[in-house]
C-alpha cells in the first residue's frame, strides 16, 4: 500500500529519494530507473533541486530543463507519479 509522506518526519529539505523510501517506492524506483534512462536522467536533475533552490538564480537552459524532468510526458517524474498513485 502507498503512503503520502508526512514531510515533516521524512526530511526537512526536500530530500526525494528520502521521500521515495518513506512512501515505499524504491523497488518502483530502481525498477524504472534501470528500464528507462531518460528518467534516471530526470530523476537525478529532480533530485538535484533543494529548498535553497528557489532562491538562486538559474539559467533559462536550467529552468526549461527542470520543468522538462517534471513534466516530460513519457519520462517526467511528475507522469511517473501520478502513474504509480493512479494505478496503485
Amino acid at each position: 500500500m502507498l503512503t503520502s509522506p508526512d514531510y515533516h518526519k521524512v526530511t526537512p529539505h526536500h530530500d526525494l529519494n528520502k521521500i521515495a523510501v518513506h512512501c515505499g517506492l524504491v523497488e518502483e524506483l530502481k525498477r524504472t530507473i534501470r528500464g528507462n534512462r531518460a528518467f534516471h536522467m530526470n530523476w537525478r536533475t529532480v533530485c538535484d533541486w533543494d529548498n535553497n533552490s528557489r532562491y538562486q538564480r538559474v539559467s533559462a537552459q536550467d529552468a526549461k530543463d527542470m520543468c522538462l524532468a517534471v513534466n516530460n510526458p513519457t519520462s517526467g517524474v511528475m507522469p511517473w507519479l501520478r502513474n504509480i498513485y493512479q494505478t496503485g
